[in-house]
């Protein structure tokens, strides 16, 4: 389960925004409701224990302040308030009501504390009112109720059936989301991922293309673009193939003339052997332009091939063009049946693609530059071929460079540029990707992985 999708980015946006709304409630809405309830109740019992803490005083009794206690735990029989007034914490437990009385101040009209015990830390918010008796106007204070914990009411709520019903409402929601967008967009993934193996010809479905929004305004703009970039490589092809053909004819007619020249002025001219190897050298850049240009038009997807077979088949050339060059395969699981190294897809291709980063090392390095040749099964279906020299390698910066048409890192060297941007191309064509990187204690590694049976 991979945290990065987009579902669960929805769901975690979607459940945090409902549970951040939760918290806000209870904080505040619930604060002001528990307050607001509090003080309903300190008025309610306020008032009846006023009326007759009065009542006895107007009686005749006598209370000294000085020597009550600041919570009196006198019962003065407060009647119970009607049903459904206070919440559940408030009714009564065993017969009998669960709080003490309240610590009153009762001042008669001249200001007089006739009852209670002044306390300000406990008196700073309070409740006040007047109360009317056959002797006067008294005035009374009562503290404000204490309003229950915010963190305890939070917690609580938090592990009660509200938040499992949150939870599933987010999934439920989380899973439309993604069904109106996720889902198209892993549609126009597929497409993208199409494009990018060298499926050109792709379409694009037309549920995608037809949507008003913004992923069909996408899928629209996609689709403009493969065609721009599908005309811009035909062209490309076309242009390729064009130029070979053309620079053919002049190409033979100089081969000829040179023929004539060669018969008149002798094989040790120096004239005649620079015309022989400009035409040579032309003629090897006709042929990796044709090449690159042929590469579209071979049937990628169909045959297998033997990947180790034909890697042997590279080193006896090698052998044979260089024999003090020492070549090493190296296997990875020798115990794997043949099997195992069956490549999916066209074997020229494969072949393009070695022989010319072989070639490029054999080109760049010394004759007796060691060169590791190994292969291993990376994860199922692949196969990946890594190609190392030891030699000087090539800077950093022009790595990315290296797979480019004509691109040449030492301009001294004999080519064209041509040789690792076909290998490329032809690794592409099978479903795979080719690599550059500089190994440290070694040279230059180039890594080709390619599809497996």
């Amino acid at each position: 389960m991979r945290l990065n999708r987009l579902f669960w980015k929805i769901f975690l946006a979607v459940w945090l925004t409902s549970l951040s709304v939760i918290i806000v409630t209870v904080i505040v809405i619930g604060e002001v409701a528990e307050r607001n309830s509090a003080r309903r109740m300190n008025e309610y019992r306020a008032t009846e224990m006023a009326q007759i803490i009065i009542e006895r005083l107007e009686a005749g009794a006598v209370y000294n302040p000085d020597a009550m206690e600041d919570k009196p735990a006198v019962d003065f029989g407060v009647p119970p308030p009607p049903p459904n007034f206070f919440d559940d914490r408030d009714r009564p437990v065993n017969g009998k009501r669960n709080r003490a009385p309240l610590p009153l101040l009762i001042y008669n009209d001249k200001g007089n504390l006739v009852y209670g015990r002044e306390n300000k830390q406990v008196f700073a918010n309070s409740l006040k009112f007047s109360i009317t008796a056959d002797t006067g106007k008294y005035r009374v204070i009562v503290p404000s109720g204490k309003v229950s914990n915010s963190v305890n009411r939070l917690l609580g709520l938090l592990f009660s059936f509200q938040s499992v019903f949150i939870l599933i409402g987010s999934l439920v929601a989380s899973l439309l989301l993604s069904f109106v967008v996720v889902r198209p967009v892993n549609r126009l993934r597929r497409h993208v991922q199409q494009f990018h193996n060298g499926d050109h010809l792709m379409q694009i479905e037309p549920a995608l293309l037809g949507r008003g929004d913004e992923i069909g305004e996408l899928a629209r703009e996609f689709d403009v673009m493969a065609g721009y970039v599908e005309r811009m490589l035909q062209g490309q092809q076309r242009l390729f193939e064009d130029v070979s053909h053309e620079l053919r004819a002049p190409l033979a007619r100089l081969q000829a003339a040179s023929g004539l020249a060669e018969q008149k002025l002798g094989t040790d001219d120096k004239i005649v052997n620079r015309m022989n190897m400009e035409c040579e050298r032309l003629s090897r850049l006709i042929d990796e332009m044709l090449s690159l240009a042929r590469l579209d038009h071979i049937d990628a997807r169909q045959g297998t091939f033997d990947v180790v077979e034909q890697i042997r088949s590279e080193i006896d050339d090698v052998s044979f063009s260089q024999p003090d060059r020492p070549v090493k395969l190296l296997i990875a699981n020798k115990g794997d049946s043949k099997s195992h190294w069956v490549g999916l897809g066209n074997g020229e291709l494969f072949s393009r693609a070695l022989g010319n980063v072989v070639g490029n090392i054999l080109k760049h390095t010394e004759p007796d530059c060691r060169v590791d040749i190994e292969v291993s099964i990376p994860k199922a279906h692949r196969i990946r071929v890594v190609i190392t020299d030891y030699g000087t390698g090539v800077p950093e910066d022009t790595l990315s460079s290296l797979f480019e048409p004509f691109y040449r890192q030492n301009q001294r060297t004999k080519g064209y540029g041509l040789g690792l941007s076909i290998a490329k191309r032809a690794a592409e064509r099978l479903g795979g990707y080719i690599l550059a990187e500089n190994v440290e204690g070694k040279g230059l590694s180039v890594t080709i992985e390619v599809p497996s049976r």
